[in-house]
Formats: structure tokens, C-alpha cells, sequence
């Protein structure tokens, strides 16, 4: 009864105050409150729902926002505008929602303090993005320990369509990152971002996308004890689509994707220290050691039949090589700038031939390039190999018939030796 008639006092009191002349500034509750005994004490008369408490402007009559909760089946404290949802905060399921305001898809962002996994973890926060119409669209959640595993306090990220969260998973625990699938957390490992996904040529593991218009996009390596840096780069494209390896800033690998084109399509040209290949696999022109040198046990050179036609004989193979002319000379590093060819200080003393002077007699061993500004001339000693077995060969064949003049000159000497000793004899 004392309850009732408390209650019946705060009626009367608030029905009082709220009666007072509208020319009243405010209104003032004094009291000294407890948890069992506050300033305002809302009570709803039906069952399972909301005490309401409105707030309006007299000139903004038709908008109002209302504090609201209630007790009993559901038990919530929320926050509305105009009736629609803006924060509820459920005791039950521990979860917060906030409903953003913008178009149509609105979403819903919880807050949740249950993982709702059936037990295999213990969850002390999740954060739920959500349609209205019951579709979740991404999940946070953060855990405290995994059921039989020492794995300690994580946090995953998952996507997914409507209906339900999806197995796209970002999980940070222990210092790493894994991405992909949610079994990465217990399979261990060293990586400290790992990323799980069947891959494909459209579908990566990771895409690097690069804002600026005909640039690289770049992933760079570092170490914290030093401050250099590899770094690989790509620049897809219709214009000279390249990707490199660079070490700090300087290309040491380029491979190209276009002008070299079979039948079939395939395209590609490779550079080592060499930004602007023109053969597949192309050096620079560097006179440094080993810069533009190759080494290697063998190397076998494609010379099957089947694949050859209008086969025919080297001629003048000996009148083709008395024209070359082998000389000794110091090779220079080159690059080619804006102004053509750059000759550098750098160089190295060899003996070889010159390729134009190879080009004017064997021209199938010598490079002409379209553009001498952008390109070097080239020999290829390998080619020049068939001119000199020619040459040999006929060499020979002169050394064969001279010995075969040799041996009829002396059997003619023999047998003139023969004929004067006989004549000396009878005489």
C-alpha cells in the first residue's frame, strides 16, 4: 500500500508540475535520488510496453524525439525519432543497435555481447551491420579464448550476403593477421599475414590497385635495421604495361607485356639491370664486371630439321671470313637518354669484331637496330660458327689438293731419279 500511495504522490506532483502556466521558464525535480527511488518514476499500464518520455519544440510540433523502455518479456531501453528506431539497448541478448538515417539500404549496427556460436568460444563483443529486413552484411567480433585451444584473445572480421555472415574472415590475434578462412587461427604458422583463398587470374589473393594514371602500383620490402629496400612494381595498361623488381629505386628486373606478339598471343620481354628490353631476355650494355656478362655450364641452341626449310649450302665460306676483320678494343658502358646514345667511362678491354663492318658480310650474324637513337648494334658470334667450319672446310679441301700435287711431284721426282741412275750405270 505505502507503494501505491507513493506512486499516487508523483501523479499528482508531475501532473502538477506539467499544469503550471506556459510563461514558466523551467521546472525543477529536487531530490535526493537512489536506484529504488528516482526523480521520475514512468509507468506503463500495458503489458510489454514502452514508458515513454517525449521531447518536442513548439516550433517544431511535428518531430519529436521519445526516451523509451520497458520491462517484462522484452526488457529495452531505447532512443526514437518520430517513432523510428535510432539506439535500443537490449538486457537480454546484451546487444546494442544503432539504425543509421540514410537511403534505402538502412542499416543496422549491434553491438553484441554473445557470440551466438553455440559455446565453442567465449565472446565479449560483436558488432553486427544488418538490413532491415534481417540480411547481415559484416560481423566484428572479438573473443576471449577458442574452446580446446591455447589460442588467447582474438578479433575477426566476417562478410556476407542476406541471410546470414559469410566465411570471408579477417582474424587478428597474437601480433598476426590472417585473411581468408577462419580455420587459419588454429593451423598456426609463421606468416604474420597470411591470406586463404582459391585463387584465380581474375580473382587474387591480394590486389594492389594504384591511383595515379600511368604510374606503378608497388609493394616494398624494409627491414628495420636497414634502410634499404626491394621493391616490386607493375604498370598494367595499353601503354608500355611493365612489371619490375627495384632495389632502392634503381630497376634490377623489368619485364615487359607488349610489342614482342606470336601467333597465339603471348607477349613478354625480360630485363635484367635492363629497363627497356628488346629481346625476350635481353643485359645491358654495361662494361662493369659481370654486370652484363651471363655464365652457365652450357646452353643448348634449337636446330632440329623438321623445322627448317630451303636448306642450302654456305658458299665462299674462306672468301667470307678473309673479309673480317678481328680487332682488340675497349667496350664502353652505354644507356640511351633523351638525346640518343649516352657512352659512359666505364669499360672493358676485349677483342670481338665490329657488328657493322659483320652486317656489310654476313648479315645474318649482325643486329641492325630500326632505331640506332633507342637500340645498339649487336653481333652474334654463334652465327658467324657455320662461316668458319665453311671456311675450314675449304681450307682443307686446298691443303687435301695440294698434298695430293705434292705426292704426284714426287713420284715424278722418284721416277726421274730412276731414269738418271740408270742412264749413269750403262754409261
Amino acid at each position: 500500500m505505502k507503494t501505491s500511495y507513493l506512486h499516487l504522490l508523483l501523479a499528482v506532483i508531475v501532473t502538477s508540475i506539467f499544469s503550471l502556466p506556459l510563461y514558466a521558464q523551467h521546472t525543477e525535480i529536487v531530490t535526493d535520488s537512489k536506484s529504488t527511488y528516482p526523480h521520475l518514476d514512468l509507468e506503463e499500464t500495458e503489458k510489454n510496453d514502452f514508458s515513454r518520455l517525449f521531447f518536442t519544440n513548439e516550433n517544431e510540433p511535428v518531430n519529436k524525439w521519445s526516451l523509451a523502455g520497458r520491462v517484462g518479456t522484452f526488457t529495452q531501453l531505447g532512443a526514437f525519432y518520430n517513432g523510428e528506431t535510432r539506439f535500443l539497448f537490449d538486457e537480454d541478448k546484451h546487444e546494442f543497435m544503432l539504425r543509421s538515417t540514410s537511403s534505402q539500404p538502412e542499416l543496422d549496427l549491434l553491438f553484441s555481447m554473445d557470440d551466438g556460436a553455440g559455446g565453442t568460444a567465449t565472446s565479449f563483443g560483436n558488432v553486427t551491420w544488418s538490413d532491415d529486413v534481417g540480411g547481415t552484411f559484416a560481423q566484428i567480433r572479438a573473443f576471449s579464448n577458442q574452446s580446446g585451444s591455447a589460442i588467447p584473445e582474438y578479433l575477426t572480421l566476417s562478410g556476407g550476403m542476406a541471410g546470414g555472415v559469410g566465411s570471408n574472415f579477417m582474424t587478428m590475434w597474437n601480433g598476426y593477421t590472417d585473411f581468408g578462412a577462419s580455420s587459419l587461427i588454429s593451423g598456426g604458422g609463421s606468416g604474420r599475414v597470411r591470406i586463404s583463398h582459391n585463387s584465380t587470374t581474375t580473382s587474387p589473393q591480394l590486389r594492389v590497385i594504384e591511383d595515379g594514371a600511368g604510374d606503378f602500383a608497388r609493394i616494398m620490402y624494409t627491414n628495420t635495421g636497414s634502410s634499404s629496400n626491394f621493391a616490386i612494381a607493375a604498370r598494367p595498361g595499353s601503354t608500355a604495361p611493365r612489371w619490375q623488381v627495384a632495389y632502392d629505386g634503381e630497376e634490377i628486373l623489368t619485364v615487359h607485356a607488349d610489342d614482342i606478339q606470336d601467333g597465339l598471343g603471348n607477349t613478354g620481354r625480360v630485363g635484367i639491370n635492363d629497363t627497356s628490353p628488346t629481346y625476350a631476355l635481353e643485359l645491358p650494355n654495361n662494361a662493369l664486371d659481370r654486370i652484363g656478362q651471363i655464365r652457365s655450364f652450357d646452353h643448348d641452341t634449337y636446330s632440329d630439321r623438321r623445322v627448317k626449310t630451303s636448306i642450302v649450302k654456305i658458299e665462299n665460306g674462306l672468301s667470307s671470313v678473309m673479309q673480317l676483320n678481328p680487332v682488340r678494343y675497349d667496350h664502353h658502358s652505354s644507356e640511351f637518354g633523351e638525346k640518343g646514345l649516352v657512352v659512359g667511362e666505364d669499360y672493358s678491354h676485349e677483342l670481338g669484331f665490329i657488328a657493322q663492318e659483320i652486317y656489310d658480310i654476313l648479315p645474318e650474324a649482325a643486329y641492325k637496330p630500326e632505331n640506332e637513337n633507342e637500340d645498339l648494334w649487336a653481333v652474334s658470334y654463334e652465327r658467324i660458327i657455320p662461316v668458319l667450319t665453311k671456311a675450314i672446310q675449304e681450307q682443307q679441301n686446298i691443303i687435301n689438293s695440294q698434298k695430293s700435287d705434292l705426292a704426284e711431284l714426287k713420284d715424278e721426282m722418284a721416277s726421274l731419279k730412276l731414269l738418271m741412275n740408270s742412264m749413269v750405270s750403262t754409261n
